[in-house]
C-alpha cells in the first residue's frame, strides 16, 4: 500500500538500535508518498511502519494507527490507484483506468452511463448501473 501525508508533523528521531534521540526530529512532509509496511517487522515498536526512499537516502517511520488515520490517506491499496485528482474523483472514474482483476474480462468505469462496464477483447459483455464510484466514493 502507499499513502500520503496530508498535513506536515515532526516525529523524534532515533538510532540504529531504536532508542529515541533527544531533541531530535524528523519532519514529515505534507504531500509526501509512503509505503506501507504490511509486514510485522519492528524497531521501535510502532503500529504501522512507513519507508520512503530516495536517490540518496532511505527513511522509515514507525506511528500509531490513530497517528496514522490522522496525518495520512492510502492512494493504493490491493494494486487499486484510489489517489484523488483534485478532490473531485479517482483515476478509475475520471480518467476511465482499468480496474485491476483477476481473470480476462477488463472492468472499467463508464461515467456517462454511470455503470461498471466489463469487456472481454472489446465486446461489451456485462455492465452493472452504479450511482457511485466503488473506489473513492465520488457520486457519479
Amino acid at each position: 500500500m502507499k499513502a500520503i501525508c496530508k498535513e506536515t508533523f515532526l516525529v523524534e528521531k532515533c538510532d540504529d538500535d531504536g532508542f529515541t534521540i533527544p531533541n531530535k526530529y524528523k519532519t514529515i512532509k505534507e504531500g509526501t508518498i509512503w509505503n506501507v509496511e504490511e509486514d510485522s517487522s519492528r524497531i521501535i515498536g510502532g503500529e504501522i511502519r512507513l519507508t520512503k526512499s530516495t536517490k540518496k537516502t532511505f527513511n522509515w517511520i514507525e506511528i500509531s494507527k490513530e497517528h496514522f488515520e490522522q496525518n495520512f490517506k492510502i492512494i493504493i491499496s490491493h494494486n487499486f490507484d484510489c489517489s484523488v485528482v483534485k478532490r473531485r474523483g479517482c483515476n478509475y472514474c475520471l480518467k476511465g483506468k482499468k480496474i485491476p482483476s483477476t481473470g480476462e474480462k477488463r472492468f472499467y468505469i463508464n461515467e456517462d452511463k454511470k455503470e461498471i462496464q466489463a469487456d472481454d477483447e472489446n465486446i461489451s459483455v456485462e455492465t452493472i448501473k452504479i450511482s457511485y464510484c466503488p473506489v473513492c466514493g465520488r457520486e457519479l
